[in-house]
């Protein structure tokens, strides 16, 4: 893990609308002129009136773009007065002190004015509101703004257009009319398309690819894509997905910016959510200065002082690089050293590696073949040789990936193919049914199924009672509800395959759970960990379609997110139980049962079992909870086993109640030790490396639970496998 250290640490007085002191901090903008990067930050005008905030932005920031203040909402409060206050005073701080300016935004579908959406619109009268309206924005500004924002958020997350008042009066069109009108009003402005989750290779992403290509060709005056980067600091950034991102632009000759970037961390974590929180930072500053049609990073805010974090995202804030007080976090040092050691030509980025050959660390989930085509008809009998497996991890639970009571939303589901057609089964209880309580279609309860063919990424969803909606799969497919929404079956059907046998594609398959209608869903539920970003294309699993004489191909087309042990703040006692130390490690499910070969859910398992790793200096701590569902079953007929590598051999160890303290002496100076809780409820272990060892950031490793004749494990694998023939992959962060 990298540390970022403070680069300066005296202190003086700063001269701005009075004297205030603050710990002195190197200028990021002295590097401006050696790194062609600008650093930007979003704000609005009052905050001017802060003159700490002032001074950073004075210090820091060589590019400033409107929160809100040119939001039609505000800046086109009435259909005949335009209210330009604050847009001057931010325009004339920036003239003062040579910054340039980002205009943002000229069409959005959220913050207009209530007379905008509530008049009755024809196509014309609409786009002539929209001409005056940009013609007016733009043109006060001409040869004052730099870049413009001229649309922004035009897709949803699958990739399809975002149902607004511009959309549904206008059309799709109303995109290119925006970039003629901005371009008229300044032909020598810059003009991008901005969007959220387009980072990398999303469907949006996907889809905003295709939009500005579609807009190059028609000739259509357009100069570069913003992706806002608004990023959760649990999860590392997709470095592999966003270096395509960036070079497919550029191939177009298109200019890409971070536009609204921040790193959110929950309030209540503690120094290694900061350094975290660096890494990303440190990885965009990288993206910024290797490639060359990226030369302006824009930070959302400039202090968490003032961030639109905590309103939005409950518990959780932080996310800017200087804290409440303006003074730096690691956030700060890490751009801080990056800028330096470009400008004094010790730069050196990152490649991205492909690791399509590394070795397989989550084993592919089986589909069964079948003798011909199959009916969809809701009956089970004909999956008899299909594989269930279960819907073991809630990925909306952040660290906290354990799907929830049984009696809320559980399930199960099964892959069967014949030819080039894939077919599909889910199984689905649930104590509540909403079908359509929720516009936003994603909130439902719903099943959804994602695709991965030739590196593109599909999405399949079906809410309640109703087939698949409307899609971009390159070929047919439908779907059909059974048992009052309990059993839900499906047929895809490749057109670009002849034959599925031997292939092996990525997939992953979920089930939603709305309990209030209203409200939104809490539960998320896939057969692996993750961070609930199927929708752009990521954490998928594997699919392979078995055939005679054709072997699982060595080259890997998908992989699930890595089970993760978080850092601790300290080391807790194995002998005391400590709950409060482990709330920030992510908490996961035994939710395989591999004892049995055809239903790996937990359907007829009276156990459930989950487990957190953790780890402090030179150790690693582990947690298992198991609770029985059957009063009579006797927990400490259980046993835990551990499987792991060390990074020269494979090694394994049972830790069974009946040694209800546990000293392993693993030699070369390294310990196992743990205990039982009395009722066999928990079991407290920690492995301890010898004292000049350190952890490495990534560890082989495995745990099952075996109780008479369930055998409960975090993945999917085969009924007669070893432990050690089944190892999933641990980070430690």
């Amino acid at each position: 893990m990298v540390i970022y250290r403070k680069l300066i640490g005296v202190f003086f007085a700063i001269g701005f609308s009075g004297s205030i002191s603050a710990q002195e901090l190197p200028h990021l903008r002295q590097y401006e002129a050696d790194t062609r990067v600008l650093l930007g930050a979003a704000l609005e005008s009052k905050h001017l009136e802060d003159a700490q905030f002032a001074s950073s932005l004075q210090q820091h920031f060589g590019q400033l773009s409107f929160e809100n203040e040119l939001k039609w909402e505000s800046v086109h409060p009435e259909p005949d007065r335009f209210d330009f206050s604050g847009p001057d005073k931010i325009v004339e701080f920036a003239q003062a002190n040579q910054m340039e300016l980002r205009g943002h935004t000229l069409v959005w579908h959220i913050q207009n004015p209530e007379w905008l959406l509530d008049a009755q619109w024809t196509r014309d009268s609409l786009l002539l509101a929209l001409e005056q309206h940009i013609h007016s924005v733009v043109g006060r500004y001409k040869g004052k703004i730099k870049y413009w924002d001229v649309v922004n958020e035009a897709f949803d997350d699958q990739g399809g257009y975002r149902d607004t008042i511009w959309y549904q009066v206008i059309g799709p069109d109303y995109i290119s009319k925006a970039f003629q009108y901005a371009h008229a009003a300044d032909p020598e402005a810059l003009l991008f398309y901005n969007d959220y989750s387009t980072e990398g290779m999303s469907p949006k992403a996907n889809a905003v690819y295709r939009l500005v290509n579609e807009l190059l060709d028609q000739g259509v005056p357009i100069h570069g894509v913003g992706t806002q980067a608004h990023f959760d600091g649990r999860y590392p950034l997709s470095r592999g997905p966003m270096a395509k991102n960036i070079e497919r632009f550029r191939e177009l000759g298109l200019t890409f910016h971070f536009t609204e970037v921040d790193v959110r961390i929950a309030d209540s974590a503690g120094v290694s959510a900061l350094d975290k929180q660096a890494e990303i930072y440190q990885e965009l500053i990288e993206f910024a200065l290797h490639y060359d049609n990226i030369d302006v990073m824009t930070m959302w805010g400039v202090s968490d002082k003032y961030s639109w974090i905590p309103s939005w995202f409950k518990g959780q804030g932080r996310a800017l690089i200087l804290d409440e007080n303006f003074q730096s976090k690691p956030a700060f040092d890490a751009i801080a050293e990056q800028l330096d050691s470009f400008v004094n030509g010790q730069f050196s980025f990152r490649e991205t590696q492909t690791d399509a050959n590394a070795p397989r660390y989550f084993h592919p989930f089986v589909a069964n073949r079948l003798s011909s085509e199959m009916q969809l008809d809701g009956k089970l009998e004909k999956w008899g040789n299909a594989r269930f497996y279960p819907f073991a991890y809630n990925q909306l639970g952040g660290v906290k990936q354990v799907p929830g009571l049984d009696d809320d939303l559980s399930g199960r589901w099964a892959i069967s193919y014949f030819g080039n057609r894939i077919y599909g089964r889910v199984e689905r209880r649930d104590d509540l049914d909403f079908s359509r309580a929720r516009s936003d279609m994603h909130e439902n309860d719903q099943i959804e199924v994602f695709v991965q063919l030739k590196q593109q990424f599909y999405q399949l969803r079906a809410l309640l009672e109703q087939d698949f909606a409307k899609h971009a799969f390159p070929g047919r497919a439908h779907g059909q509800w059974f048992d009052d929404n309990r059993v839900f079956e499906f047929e895809i059907v490749v057109q670009d395959l002849e034959e599925l046998a031997g292939e092996n594609i990525g997939f992953s398959i979920a089930l939603s759970d709305l309990d209030q209608a209203g409200g939104s869903r809490h539960l998320q539920l896939y057969p692996v960990p993750g961070k609930n970003m199927g929708w752009q294309g990521e954490g998928f699993a594997e699919l392979y379609f078995p055939a005679q004489n054709r072997e699982l191909s060595s080259t890997i087309n998908a992989r699930p997110m890595t089970f993760i042990a978080s850092e601790l703040t300290q080391s807790p006692s194995i002998d005391k139980h400590k709950r409060s130390l482990w709330r920030e490690a992510n908490l996961y499910p035994l939710g395989f049962n591999l004892s049995h070969r055809y239903d790996q859910s937990l359907n007829a398992v009276d156990l459930r079992a989950r487990w957190q790793l953790a780890h402090k200096d030179n150790r690693l701590f582990l947690s298992v909870l198991q609770e029985k569902l059957d009063p009579s079953l006797y927990l400490k007929d259980s046993t835990i086993v551990l499987a792991w590598s060390d990074g020269n051999q494979v090694q394994s160890r049972e830790l069974a109640f009946s040694d209800q303290v546990l000293e392993i002496e693993l030699g070369h100076g390294r310990w196992l030790k743990g205990q039982w809780s009395d009722d066999a409820s928990r079991l407290e272990a920690q492995l301890v490396l010898a004292d000049n060892e350190t952890l490495p950031s990534q560890i082989p490793w495995n745990i099952e639970l075996r109780h008479k004749n369930w055998r409960l494990s975090p993945v999917t694998g085969e009924a007669q496998s070893l432990i050690t023939d089944n190892l999933s992959l641990l980070s430690l962060m």
